[in-house]
């Protein structure tokens, strides 16, 4: 599909992949030069994986379908016909490419694009679907040259790092390199690729602060500059990721620890984060990064209690995003935390500062799409919040009492799955 597509600003899926062929040209016109405001959306081969293309040839472009348009033959891109296409799948000329991402889809799945005859082409899908998460990309060696691996290459890893090395790299072009980093290192052994180019790790805590946090680092500059919010947030995630993804003998994990244990580093975070608001809808693009912050950032204890220690409480802002749509990363970030009944009893004096944070859990707690993982941690979360008090246990009963199906349908979505891991005792007061 040539015809790009449309990213909603009000859309609630944050996955940028739910159209590839926008993101695709996007990506390409950055890395060209233009200026584009950066996406706020997650690049998640998850995504990929679990949803089908959607069918873009609907009722309205059916009439062009049957029109004697001219158009080249099915069989040589030099040659023209009037034939009408009646729906077809588009043909592949030699020299044109596949998309790397076709490699990630579901497995089952079978392009509608047909290879033009009497050309040495790959026959079978079956080798080249699904195989990307295993790790098998490109394996099969028919496949090679028909692949523009666009920001699935991890062989792209030195080039990336060397490009936010100029000096003079615009902040959006940064960005940008950044998040396809952050991408590779999602792909099987892409963090290894970033981690072996030769001073990587110099390149990105050039990014970290170097000075307090003031309130300039959140207005936008006249001029280029690489320290704004978005590059700060996002070189902790990758920073973060490389040094997990580190060799037992390797010094990273305890060179990146030094880093972010910085004397800016820690305030900076915190201070971002206090003076952005999540909307009602959705939150901004930093906020709902958070999440994902702390959970990457869980495994460096220390780095952990120097956020934690800094006031007001960043639990705080994580408890908010549980009523919006970044519910999920947000539980998963207050579960890497560890945040018990007294954190929360520390922090909370009233329950009705606690209702939208209850109601996103109970909505957890009720989705079929919610992970194990999350659906344990807000099953805990709920029994804590219950057991500060009676005012707070009334809350919880009340948002339990008012969600469809009420306490039943919650019982009988998180037993089935997970067993008896809801205080119903507490709950129930």
């Amino acid at each position: 599909d040539d015809s790009g597509g449309i990213h909603h600003l009000k859309d609630e899926n944050p996955s940028e992949w739910k159209n590839i062929s926008l993101s695709w040209m996007m990506n390409e016109a950055i890395m060209a030069g233009l200026i584009l405001k950066i996406p706020g959306g997650d690049w998640l081969v998850e995504d990929l994986c679990k949803k089908l293309p959607v069918n873009s040839l609907m009722s309205k472009w059916w009439p062009l379908e049957w029109l004697p348009l001219i158009r080249a033959t099915r069989r040589d891109s030099k040659d023209i016909t009037r034939r009408p296409n009646r729906g077809r799948g588009r043909m592949m000329y030699p020299g044109q490419k596949i998309h790397a991402s076709v490699a990630y889809g579901p497995a089952g799945y079978t392009p509608r694009a047909v290879f033009i005859p009497d050309q040495q082409w790959p026959e079978k899908w079956e080798q080249l679907v699904g195989q990307g998460k295993s790790g098998a990309l490109g394996s099969v060696a028919s496949w090679r040259g028909c692949l523009d691996m666009d920001v699935f290459d991890i062989n792209a890893a030195p080039t990336l790092v060397e490009l936010i090395r100029i000096e003079g790299t615009s902040r959006g072009v940064a960005h940008h390199i950044l998040k396809k980093l952050d991408f590779i290192a999602s792909l099987q052994g892409g963090k290894n690729a970033i981690a072996e180019v030769p001073k990587v790790l110099d390149t990105l805590t050039k990014f970290l602060p170097h000075g307090e946090p003031t309130a300039e680092l959140l207005l936008p500059s006249k001029k280029p500059t690489l320290e704004t919010p978005e590059l700060f947030m996002a070189v902790l995630k990758l920073l973060a990721d490389l040094a997990i993804s580190a060799t037992p003998n390797s010094t990273l994990k305890e060179e990146v620890e030094r880093a972010l244990l910085g004397p800016f580093v820690c305030p900076t975070l915190v201070y971002i984060i206090n003076n952005e608001r999540a909307g009602e809808r959705r939150p901004s693009s930093l906020i709902s990064q958070y999440a994902k912050i702390f959970t990457a950032l869980a495994p460096f204890s220390d780095v952990i209690s120097a956020i934690l220690n800094i006031q007001p409480s960043p639990i705080c802002a994580l408890v908010t995003l549980l009523g919006t749509s970044e519910s999920a990363p947000a539980m998963n970030a207050l579960a890497a935390l560890k945040v018990s009944r007294n954190d929360l009893k520390e922090l909370y004096q009233k329950a009705d500062q606690l209702t939208l944070a209850v109601k996103g859990l109970v909505k957890l707690l009720r989705g079929a799409g919610t992970s194990d993982e999350v659906l344990a941690a807000a099953a805990l979360m709920l029994s804590s919040i219950a057991a500060i008090g009676r005012e707070f246990r009334a809350v919880v009963r009340v948002e339990i009492t008012l969600s469809d199906g009420g306490l039943s349908a919650i019982k009988s979505n998180v037993e089935l799955r997970m067993g008896p891991i809801l205080d119903y005792p507490t709950i129930a007061g």
